[in-house]
């Protein structure tokens, strides 16, 4: 018998018999045996695989031949199945136009962020508000982005030699809007980042000093039992383990104080994008991705 014979008989592999034959010093017969011809002209070839919608596989076991001389056999003759076109998704049921106001509206939802929890695009959550007669905002231009105070960006870059990051971390925006502020005013860059200063004041964040010396912050954060953690540091340095957070803190925290999700992170250790979703399951409305939080706007420099 060969080795696939004796596999079928015992149940397991051809592999494993070869193993089993190696280990007991059997001699292995290396020559090769003939694999019986596959009797089966185009016609019959066709209604087995095209007509009856059999596999490989299964043609190969009433021939009783490996499958491998299935497949060669049938590329020979030219036999192939019609390719059936893809089927198209069908577009979900649009949710109720008070949902849609929910949503969009009161909750500050984004077309992304709609499409992704009813498992369809931006196009179509888009038709659904133009149905539901929603009025949908209009898409970020240049005119409506986010502007700084140049004069101000200026003196922090310029005279008190602060960095990009270190701008965008107190003025609760990112790094690219400082740049480019920067570069439409005239200011020239530094190449490399800020020039090279004490390693303590290059890793202390401006926003978490403003956020621990609120005391309306830090009176929260002892009813809540959150631990101060001042020190220099990135987020996972000062918060080894994420600080728990509850509802109570964070509609304190969100509502009452007016932080951002990003203010949440620094003062807890939480992922902003985990405070977002705490907040949407707790039913809080959450303010859009393009607006100041108000706690930024009573704190801001010049204010």
């Amino acid at each position: 018998m060969s080795t696939r014979q004796v596999a079928d008989v015992l149940n397991c592999t051809p592999a494993r018999v070869l193993a089993a034959l190696k280990r007991h010093g059997i001699t292995i017969d290396s020559r090769r045996q003939a694999i019986p011809p596959l009797p089966a002209d185009a016609p019959t070839m066709f209604a087995l695989y095209v007509t009856q919608r059999l596999d490989d596989a299964t043609i190969a076991q009433q021939y009783n031949v490996p499958t491998s001389r299935v497949t060669k056999r049938r590329r020979e003759l030219g036999v192939h199945r019609p390719r059936a076109p893809m089927p198209r998704r069908s577009i979900p049921a649009a949710p109720a136009p008070v949902e849609l106001q929910r949503l969009y509206v009161d909750d500050g939802r984004t077309l992304e962020q709609i499409a992704r929890e009813n498992h369809t695009s931006t196009t179509v959550v888009r038709r659904w508000l133009e149905d539901a007669q929603i009025p949908i905002q209009p898409r970020t231009s240049r005119e409506h982005r986010k502007q700084l105070d140049p004069v101000l960006v200026a003196e922090l870059y310029q005279e008190r030699e602060w960095g990009a990051a270190e701008i965008a971390a107190s003025l609760d925006v990112g790094i690219r809007l400082v740049l480019r502020t920067l570069h439409d005013h005239g200011v020239p860059v530094r190449r490399g980042g800020s020039p090279s200063r004490a390693p303590s004041r290059a890793t202390i964040d401006p926003r978490l000093t403003a956020l621990y010396a609120d005391p309306e912050i830090t009176s929260m954060l002892r009813r809540h039992r959150i631990p101060r953690r001042e020190q220099p540091g990135s987020i996972t340095d000062r918060f080894p383990e994420a600080a728990p957070v509850t509802e109570s803190f964070l509609r304190e925290a969100y509502l009452q104080i007016g932080l951002a999700a990003t203010h949440i992170e620094q003062l807890t250790g939480q992922p902003a994008e985990r405070i977002l979703g705490l907040l949407h399951a707790s039913s809080v409305p959450v303010r859009s991705a393009g607006s100041f939080s108000p706690w930024y706007l009573r704190h801001r420099p010049g204010t």
